[in-house]
């Protein structure tokens, strides 16, 4: 065999081995795109997860119906992150139960969390409105029509509003 011969068979198999070590390479980057797509879908669950328990402790905290409306938009923020995880999931090779049984775990918290804000609205959300308005307003029409006839009476009133306060406001039984 000649020398000419023999350097074209070695050229054409150090091409043909770097094609391969290339294509493998570009496969390897592949799998390792879609497992760190993999990552960032689990990341961005935890950091929705982390907003709806923020939502739900402001709304708690300061009974305002902006939360709610935050929390809604965070639940459906949870639920696409979830189907981009199963889909990512899917493209290498992997189908688990765990996002399924997140997913459900979510629609009973998000139930149990609508169930709280409507007993938070059935009481009140703030003074003037649900039980806690009607209250007031009973107990603001029953003062009215003893300011005129009673002032020992009167007295009583005050007395068990302020009692009533200092049960409401601090919980002193």
């Amino acid at each position: 065999m000649q020398i000419k011969t023999k350097l074209l068979i070695n050229s054409i198999i150090f091409i043909l081995s770097m094609c391969s070590m290339l294509l493998l390479t570009n496969f390897s980057s592949s799998a390792l795109h879609d497992e760190a797509l993999v990552v960032d879908d689990i990341n961005a669950i935890k950091y929705d997860i982390a907003q709806l328990r923020r939502n739900e402790k402001d709304f708690a905290a300061r009974k305002e119906m902006r939360y709610t409306e935050k929390f809604e938009q965070q639940m459906q923020a949870v639920q696409e992150d979830i189907q981009h995880l199963v889909i990512d999931l899917k493209n290498i090779g992997l189908e688990l139960s765990e996002p399924t049984e997140l997913t459900n775990i979510l629609g009973e918290y998000n139930k149990h969390f609508q169930g709280i804000v409507q007993i938070e609205q059935k009481i009140g959300l703030d003074e003037k409105q649900g039980l806690y308005g009607q209250f007031r307003r009973d107990i603001h029409g029953i003062e009215d029509s003893i300011k005129q006839q009673d002032s020992v009476l009167l007295t009583l009133v005050l007395q068990l509003r302020r009692n009533e306060k200092d049960f409401l406001l601090r919980l002193d039984k």
